[in-house]
């Protein structure tokens, strides 16, 4: 597994999210709500879908349980403020440092991948986890049910204290 540190600058997205737990994981409502929309986003920068994680913190692994709540979203990016069909919001993103890198398979074997990245990669690295949204860039062979599926993982990181 490869780790890279980005500087991702600041962006407009067209999300649309829903606040779930892994528990009454809605992933699957909140990109069946925004595929049908994709193609009246206006304004589109690239094709690239963004699949979007906020824990309303830095997220810590050791305190995420599943019935921690955090919002998971889809989204695109777009140049500047857009009308944008209903139910999709415009989304700020900050930008700034992260930790990139990718992950082969499926969504629900995931588990162990972030789990090293968090417990072993970040603590190697002298990094902490950044109190902005976790984001994947899935890639072009992306299916949730394909073994062989691709995303970029972007964890929003700083230096530690």
């Amino acid at each position: 597994m490869e780790h890279e540190l980005v500087e991702i600058p600041e962006a407009t997205w067209a999300c649309y999210s829903l606040e779930m737990n892994m528990m009454k994981d809605r992933t699957a409502e909140v990109w069946k709500t925004f595929m049908p929309l994709f193609a009246q986003i206006p304004g589109k920068v690239n094709l690239q879908k963004i699949s979007i994680q906020n824990y309303g913190g830095a997220f810590d692994i050791h305190s995420f349980t599943p019935e921690t709540l955090f919002m998971r979203g889809a989204a695109v990016e777009i140049s500047g403020e857009q009308e944008l069909p209903t139910p999709l919001e415009t989304l700020k993103f900050r930008g700034g440092l992260y930790l990139k890198t990718r992950y082969k398979g499926l969504p629900q074997n995931a588990v162990t991948f972030f789990q090293k990245l968090y417990l072993e990669v970040l603590p190697q690295m002298k990094l902490q986890p950044d109190n902005r949204i976790q984001f994947e860039l899935l890639l072009p062979n992306y299916s949730p049910e394909n073994p062989d599926s691709e995303e970029d993982v972007f964890i929003p990181v700083r230096p530690m204290l």
